[in-house]
């Protein structure tokens, strides 16, 4: 699993958390979760206090193309998000998971733009970024997914291509625009 980009305001340690009990319940199972981008020394100290160190490696920031590669070299991308009321942003390395048809382990706000996109698990899972549980539960669904090697089938999010090209896009602003125009006759 992996994460691309700063942490900053959002917390990893509800996923740290997730991710300990796991690995306690089932040490036979592997998981290496990644960070990339800017180090977080905050981060840093729970994954020494949870003893994680086996599990969790930080990469500095890299270039974008490499970002990609990184990326496309793990089995799920993980978004964590802000602890805000309602998660109103789309960031754009979703896109660059979409376009990489990786299953996405959205760790957001319970309303929001990712918990609409991936409903129904349609490309992935969103979990309540403060619910230490759904968090567990998704990584445990993800992992029995990878080790049935079904993951791909159940959690790609290829399928969320067509929402974010360009005609679509540019077909949906010019509907908003002439139903505006129109409310201004």
């Amino acid at each position: 699993m992996c994460h691309v980009g700063g942490l900053g305001l959002r917390n990893p340690s509800s996923l740290l958390s997730a991710l300990k009990t796991y690995l306690v319940k089932k040490p036979e199972h592997k998981i290496e979760l990644i960070f990339i981008g800017n180090i977080d020394k905050e981060a840093l100290g729970a994954v020494e206090s949870l003893d994680l160190k086996e599990n969790v490696s930080f990469i500095p920031a890299v270039p974008y193309e490499e970002s990609l590669k990184q990326i496309q070299s793990c089995d799920v991308a993980i978004l964590i998000e802000a602890n805000t009321e309602v998660g109103i942003f789309l960031p754009s390395k979703v896109m660059d998971m979409i376009q990489l048809g990786k299953p996405i382990l959205s760790i957001s706000p319970i309303n929001g733009v990712m918990e609409e996109l991936l409903k129904g698990n349609h490309g992935g899972i969103a979990v309540d970024l403060n619910d230490i549980n759904q968090i567990y539960n998704a990584i445990s669904e993800l992992y029995d997914s990878w080790a049935e090697g079904i993951l791909l089938e159940k959690y790609s999010s290829i399928g969320h291509r067509e929402k974010f090209n360009e005609n679509y896009v540019i077909t949906g602003l010019i509907k908003e625009l002439k139903e505006r125009i129109d409310s201004f006759k």
